[in-house]
């Protein structure tokens, strides 16, 4: 969960650490999946101070925050009690100040944290974002995601598509998508992996500039665990996210699912065509997130694999019921890669509750890319020239 922390490091990761373990903590809620980079020096401080509270079993008396939510910690609710103390000492630190002095401070200590946050690796400044849950619906519209990668420092992109044809589809949809198959097809409406590819292909289409989009399928009867195969016969790449829409739902309407499933194959593919251009790719994985246990452990040592030697992206969409366990502990583990090249998006726990759910699972697949990019540069995984010049 903690990426590249810059001023306090050590200090945050031992002090998460220890709570995590004393406390039984299963992850650290940051809001909307956030990996956190706190820079704030006021900030660390409280955060020790409430984790020792509530180390020792010690709930606030003084309207402070619950720290623990279902065996989370709770970050926000620290931050949001962390503004409050702030305003109140700065505040009573001036005895001359008016009496609505309050609300201005602690709008000045919000936007002192906004900024050195993971909203500014999207090019937010500090005045765009107001809190936690304002992140994820601040961008309603698929240009607005393009424009905060680019202001990222992303370059054009080179994206290649894999899809899962396992026979687990037929059931992973029983809650999320009506009892029905996620592959199943009907006119007027787009079943969850069409929606993905929409939403994906709009917030991508701008920084494609043209380059084609190689796409597979893989776990159908033929190919099973051991292999994949083109989306367009002949082997040809799509030419666009249009294209491929097309590509895919003419494959679905033929192909027999099976299994059982493996994502070694597709991300083996994608090193290769990765490795070959020496550009940097975006594999984008759409799945159930079900594998069988030869198929985890040839797919944990492909992505590890990849890490050592390709500038590859790997963006692991999670598509119907879940749970896809696996995956979730590759996200933040795996500490052989040489870099976090994996990203894990839950669509049902992205999209739920948004206002604008396309554009929220967009802004969470693409928001560790240019991150990943810039490891991938100082690894010296690109070439001189093109999209991979540092």
């Amino acid at each position: 969960m903690l990426h590249q922390l810059s001023q306090h490091q050590a200090l945050l990761q031992t002090l998460l650490a220890d709570c995590c373990s004393r406390l039984s903590i299963k992850r650290i809620v940051i809001g909307s999946s956030v990996a956190f980079r706190p820079r704030d020096r006021l900030f660390v401080p409280f955060l020790t101070k409430s984790i020792d509270a509530c180390c020792s079993l010690q709930r606030p008396t003084d309207g402070g925050p619950d720290l623990l939510r279902g065996g989370h910690l709770c970050v926000p609710a620290v931050f949001d009690h962390y503004c409050h103390e702030v305003s109140q000492q700065e505040r009573s630190s001036s005895s001359t100040s008016a009496p609505d002095d309050d609300t201005a401070t602690s709008s000045s200590c919000k936007s002192r944290y906004y900024s050195t946050s993971l909203f500014a690796i999207l090019g937010l400044s500090r005045e765009e974002v107001h809190d936690f849950a304002a992140f994820r619906d601040r961008f309603s519209t698929f240009s607005e995601v393009s424009t905060a990668m680019r202001r990222a420092g992303l370059p054009d992109i080179h994206v290649i598509v894999g899809i899962d044809f396992s026979a687990s589809n037929e059931w992973q949809g029983r809650r999320s998508f009506r009892g029905e198959s996620l592959h199943a097809l009907k006119s007027g409406s787009h079943n969850p992996y069409q929606r993905a590819l929409a939403s994906l292909g709009s917030a991508l289409g701008p920084l494609l500039h043209g380059n084609p989009v190689p796409a597979y399928g893989f776990g159908d009867a033929l190919t099973k665990d051991g292999g994949l195969f083109p989306l367009i016969e002949s082997g040809a790449p799509c030419l666009d996210f249009n294209d491929l829409m097309c590509a895919y739902t003419h494959t679905a309407h033929k192909v027999q699912l099976s299994g059982p499933t493996s994502f070694a194959p597709v991300v083996e593919k994608a090193q290769e065509i990765a490795i070959c251009s020496r550009e940097f790719h975006v594999l984008l994985l759409l799945t159930d997130g079900q594998l069988s246990p030869a198929g985890e452990a040839a797919s944990r040592k492909a992505i590890v694999a990849a890490s050592q030697i390709a500038p590859l992206s790997l963006v692991v969409v999670a598509l119907g019921d879940g749970p896809c366990a696996a995956l979730a502990c590759w996200d933040d583990g795996l500490p052989e890669r040489r870099f976090d090249n994996l990203q894990l998006v839950r669509h049902a726990e992205v999209t739920r509750g948004c206002r604008h759910p396309d554009a929220a699972l967009a802004l969470h697949a693409l928001m560790e890319v240019p991150d990943q990019y810039r490891a991938a540069v100082q690894l010296g995984l690109l070439s001189r020239g093109g999209s991979g010049t540092p």
